[in-house]
């Protein structure tokens, strides 16, 4: 009889323990979600940051992500860069990088940025990871009076919660000297949002939904059309890149917020003043203001093609502007050219133009006219695509558009990288490097599919919405 009640007492002993446990693990993911959860901030960053990307839960936003059919795509062929990549994040913290992982390690909000002192991110974890941290304060101490300390290579400090981490101790300084992000109380938890820190700030909201929907706003002043455009949807085979709009300066001032943005990228630093000074030793920074009478609607600049024949990707531009009559006459962009420039008469398509040699077969300006449009492409061999592939295109009701194909993209990239890589001109990285890392991530671009966004002018502010990753139209390539 005693041995019966013994057992029983263990037995009711083990449940009241593995209850115990139980209520104990509960209470403690509730304070660990409650903790992680009622951030007030996005988090802390440098002053000088140049770009910034922070969500509201990076964790939910990472796996939403990899159940697109887009990154699925992706993955595939990036798997030896992505796992370089991993190898790194795992050996810096000691955690294999998955969205669950995250966000019982680093919680909900994250915060990245850009300085010149380099990267570093923001989060503000739940409890596992401040008992570590705290584990980790008792037996070691702060490289200084701010409280940083060090954690391999990398240098980390915690602020009102938040902790802040990089591999350049004057980053994790200067954000505890800063001043926080705000929350957006409407962020969506599967949203993240990219900012440069330009003046005035361009921001754009990414979401880890199907083809990656996007909404924004870009501090560009454009004009507001009363009419659709149709230049945007005009090509049989699409461009590499296009910018639709009224008028050459409101692309000028969408090319200017582009330039803010990635002012900070010494490669576009370099490629920018490579091709620039072909415009501006001819004299065709500006088209002349004959471009912009009541009989110009609309024009689009066009990225056809990277030429890599040579040293220098040199560009293949064509800047087309629809007329509401047909194109007859002088071409307008003639009262620009020096006076001392003889053009050779050229057909295209059976319309006559001119061609104007500059820099040798990489740079001839060529003039001619399609129709009610407008022509000038950067050589002969782009006006001649140009010409074959532009129709009349149906409507596009917005003020102006930004089109990418990324299977262009990838096949010009992995170009130019194979030509940089045998130059050796890319900086901190030798040939096997660029060839693990930037090609594969360079072949991956391919499966993106195609970018449209669509802008609109409202009281002073130009929005934006469109897809990132739209899929190509059935039939297409």
């Amino acid at each position: 009889m005693q041995l019966i009640k013994t057992s029983r007492r263990r037995w009711l002993s083990g449940w009241i323990l593995l209850a115990a446990t139980l209520i104990a693990l509960a209470t403690a993911t509730w304070v660990d979600d409650r903790i992680k959860s009622q951030a007030p901030l996005y988090g802390y960053c440098p002053a000088a940051a140049d770009t910034i990307l922070y969500g509201s839960d990076f964790g939910i936003f990472w796996g939403e992500a990899l159940n697109t059919e887009q990154v699925q795509r992706i993955r595939g062929e990036w798997h030896r860069a992505g796992s370089g990549l991993e190898l790194t994040i795992r050996n810096l913290t000691g955690i294999r990088p998955t969205p669950s992982r995250w966000r019982l390690w680093m919680g909900q909000r994250f915060l990245a940025s850009n300085t010149p002192h380099g990267y570093g991110v923001c989060t503000y974890p739940g409890l596992l990871l401040r008992g570590a941290s705290k584990l980790h304060g008792w037996l070691t101490d702060p490289i200084d009076a701010n409280g940083v300390r060090t954690y391999g290579d990398l240098f980390f400090a915690w602020r009102d919660g938040f902790l802040i981490a990089s591999l350049d101790a004057e980053y994790v300084r200067a954000s505890l000297q800063s001043d926080g992000i705000a929350m957006n109380p409407a962020s969506l938890p599967h949203a993240i949002v990219f900012e440069s820190r330009t003046n005035p700030i361009v921001s754009i909201e990414i979401r880890a939904e199907d083809e990656f929907p996007i909404y924004g706003r870009l501090p560009s002043t454009v004009s507001a059309r009363t009419a659709p455009m149709t230049l945007p949807n005009a090509w049989d085979s699409p461009p590499m890149a296009a910018c639709s709009a009224t008028g050459w300066k409101d692309i000028a001032s969408l090319l200017t917020v582009a330039d803010d943005a990635l002012s900070h990228s010494e490669l576009w630093t370099d490629l920018r003043s490579t091709n620039s000074t072909l415009f501006t030793e001819w004299q065709l920074d500006t088209p002349p203001q004959e471009w912009q009478d009541d009989r110009l609607d609309h024009c689009s600049l066009v990225l056809q093609g990277i030429d890599v024949a040579s040293n220098v990707p040199y560009p293949e531009l064509a800047f087309v502007v629809r007329s509401t009559l047909p194109a007859v006459g002088n071409h307008p962009l003639l009262g620009a050219l020096p006076t001392d420039i003889d053009g050779v008469p050229y057909e295209w398509e059976g319309n006559e133009g001119t061609l104007y040699p500059m820099a040798g077969s990489q740079w001839a300006l060529c003039l001619g006219y399609k129709g009610r449009d407008w022509l000038a492409a950067s050589r002969e061999r782009t006006m001649q695509a140009l010409t074959e592939n532009l129709g009349e295109g149906s409507a596009v009701p917005a003020d102006f558009t930004i089109q990418v194909d990324w299977q262009q993209v990838s096949v010009a990239l992995v170009q130019v990288l194979t030509q940089v890589e045998d130059l050796e001109l890319i900086p901190e990285m030798d040939r096997d490097e660029v060839r693990a890392i930037l090609v594969p991530i360079a072949h991956a671009l391919r499966h993106v599919g195609r970018t449209l966004i669509l802008g609109e002018h409202i009281d002073g502010t130009n929005t934006i919405e469109g897809r990132l990753a739209r899929r190509p139209p059935e039939g297409t390539r």
